[in-house]
């Protein structure tokens, strides 16, 4: 069919001639860019943006095998090392002799304590690269992992029959092998403990946290050791400590709390885990009992007032938090938290008021530059908004 505007087919194809040259040159989104960008923001240690961007990148190109490996990488740096895994194995399948994935992936493993598939993983690495050093050196230490896995599981058996000698000698030759073995450390805890020797579990059971802050049980037990002790201050920080990793329930706290009726430190540490759970009657039940044993107990008094405006109850809020600060002047957090009822009530000139003061006594403390920030959000001043959401993302990369 001739048709009857070929000028216009002409123009039409010319645009898209020009468009089609203008992707391919990259002033588009290109699957390329997305890599780039990931790259960059992974040499920045922005593991999340990263990942977004190696998504858009593989989305675009689908066999993309570099940003896959890269992705892998990002995720592993978050210690999510089966969603790396997952990228690895992805780009071992669109590359099957990709030293570098299978090296990655084994790593992943090695993490995991899987060290029969990372074994496997290193030595194909070093199988597809003969010179590559890094692959070798990684296949000595998954062996390594491997012989320390065994020790610590022949200590177990001997902790289950009850020779706590040979036990500990097998879990120090595990801990000799691999000195980062968490579970070595908290198992030689668990002898100590069987044996009565409380200040060898403390120190064990504190090398198994400071290898690995989120090891729940090692924070109740040293919980438990130190509420025996009647160190009742140290035995709620750590039944704390595990109550806000989400495992355990409030009920290690209870008895510390039980055990010491007058100690007003285990009251207001056993409302602020009521608190975080949104169980404000029993958090505030706590406070009241803890200031009841000590009037002068600021962060009671600070605690208290945030039941009440997490309630909406600002009058009473307010109370508390002006208490606190008659106690105690210095106080940052009470001036932020009152200008925290004020934004509520919508009063901005009385909250920046109070965040200013509140940021001259605390102004390495970043959470009173975001609410600042959010009072000139409110106000439409985005210039002072920005200028004090800088400033708080500042303090908070220290």
């Amino acid at each position: 069919m001739i048709s009857i505007f070929p000028f216009m087919n002409k123009q039409k194809s010319f645009f898209v001639v020009i468009l089609a040259a203008l992707l391919h040159s990259g002033c588009g989104d290109s699957a390329e860019s997305y890599y780039k960008k990931g790259n960059a923001y992974a040499k920045k240690q922005n593991y999340d943006s990263a990942i977004a961007a190696y998504e858009k990148a593989v989305a675009l190109k689908h066999d993309f095998v570099s940003a896959y490996n890269n992705m892998g990488m990002a995720w592993s740096n978050k210690g999510d090392y089966e969603r790396a895994v997952r990228n690895y194995s992805r780009a071992i399948v669109l590359s099957r002799d990709y030293a570098e994935a299978y090296n990655n992936r084994g790593m992943a493993y090695n993490k995991m304590q899987d060290y029969d598939k990372a074994i496997e993983d290193f030595e194909k690495a070093a199988e597809l690269k003969s010179d590559y050093t890094e692959a070798y050196d990684n296949l000595k230490i998954a062996h390594g992992n491997k012989q320390a896995e065994a020790y610590n599981r022949i200590g177990s058996s001997y902790f289950a029959k009850q020779d706590y000698n040979m036990a500990i000698e097998s879990y120090e030759k595990a801990i000799k092998i691999n000195p980062d073995y968490v579970e070595a450390y908290y198992n030689m805890g668990e002898v100590y403990r069987a044996g009565n020797d409380e200040a060898k579990a403390i120190k064990s059971y504190e090398k198994a946290v400071e290898l690995d802050h989120d090891y729940v049980q090692a924070y109740d037990r040293l919980g438990w050791i130190y509420l025996f002790r009647q160190n009742y201050a140290k035995a709620a920080d750590y039944f704390m400590k595990a109550s806000e990793l989400g495992k355990l329930s409030y009920e290690n706290l209870s008895k510390a709390m039980e055990a010491s009726n007058e100690d007003a430190y285990i009251y207001n540490a056993m409302g602020e885990a009521y608190f975080s759970g949104n169980d404000y009657a029993k958090a505030a039940k706590c406070y009241e009992k803890a200031i009841k044993l000590n009037p002068d107990y600021v962060k009671a008094h600070i605690n208290m007032g945030s039941v009440h405006k997490a309630k909406l109850d600002y009058k009473e809020a307010m109370k508390y938090y002006e208490k606190a600060i008659g106690l105690d002047s210095g106080e940052a957090l009470a001036y932020h938290n009152i200008g925290k009822v004020y934004f509520a009530e919508k009063n901005y000139d009385k909250a920046i008021e109070y965040y200013t003061q509140a940021i001259e006594l605390a102004p390495e403390e970043a959470s009173a530059y975001y609410s600042m920030g959010h009072v000139y959000e409110a106000l439409g001043d985005k210039e002072e908004e920005l200028k004090f959401t800088e400033k708080a993302d500042e303090l908070w990369k220290r």
